[in-house]
């Protein structure tokens, strides 16, 4: 998506700069600076959240398995009200972290969307300025002028909708980028065990690991 986007606006910066001139160009770019910028604003706080969620449901997945493993053992103790309280309290935190994600969300859904519909407005100021401001446009007749709006819009409508597309991938790179975080923080732990296990004589995956050739 982010590739195609890119090739889409080269094409159409050179389209729309020829069609109506380097004002319109700028002004495409000026608009879409600012809601880059807006963006990013944005997506920050949904990455963290995201990396976040991921830890603390794996946190309350694992209290529950280790309540069903060590069922027997918590009743025989009496830690049925502190088991209790870690486990309201994981879910707690898990939901309080999931509810702020989705706000954020909902805020990063919701600007994206007024990009989109700020396109067709762009688009229409470009081209009234571009034929308010060239004389060449006093000339032409009605039908003229119509045809002429059609194809200056078409023009900065293929420009903005590339830029649009672009915009629209923030919230998936958003969460990709949480779950990636994730991913390799587990490598990294993994990384960290294969390593004591080989100090201990063993390995990760199962089995020893090969023995050291001896030098002839």
């Amino acid at each position: 998506i982010i590739v195609s986007s890119l090739l889409q606006i080269s094409v159409y910066t050179c389209y729309v700069t020829y069609a109506v001139g380097w004002h319109g160009t700028l002004m495409v770019y000026l608009y879409y600076a600012v809601t880059a910028v807006i963006n990013k604003l944005l997506m920050n706080p949904i990455v963290a959240l995201t990396y976040n969620q991921d830890k603390l449901e794996g946190n309350y997945r694992f209290h529950h398995a280790r309540v069903r493993t060590g069922a027997e053992a918590i009743a025989f103790t009496g830690g049925e009200e502190e088991t209790k309280f870690a486990l309201n309290e994981d879910f707690r935190k898990a939901l309080k972290n999931q509810t702020a994600q989705i706000f954020k969300q909902s805020y990063l859904n919701l600007f994206t969307g007024f990009i989109g519909n700020g396109n067709a407005m762009l688009g229409y100021c470009i081209a009234a300025i571009s034929i308010f401001t060239q004389p060449q446009y006093d000339k032409y007749s009605a039908a003229d002028l119509a045809e002429s709006i059609t194809q200056l819009t078409s023009v900065i409508g293929g420009l903005t909708g590339s830029f649009t597309a672009l915009v629209n991938a923030a919230p998936l790179a958003s969460n990709l980028a949480g779950n990636a975080s994730r991913v390799g923080q587990m490598l990294e732990f993994m990384d960290v065990m294969e390593a004591e296990n080989e100090r201990s004589g063993q390995h990760l995956f199962g089995g020893a690991p090969p023995a050291p050739s001896k030098a002839s």
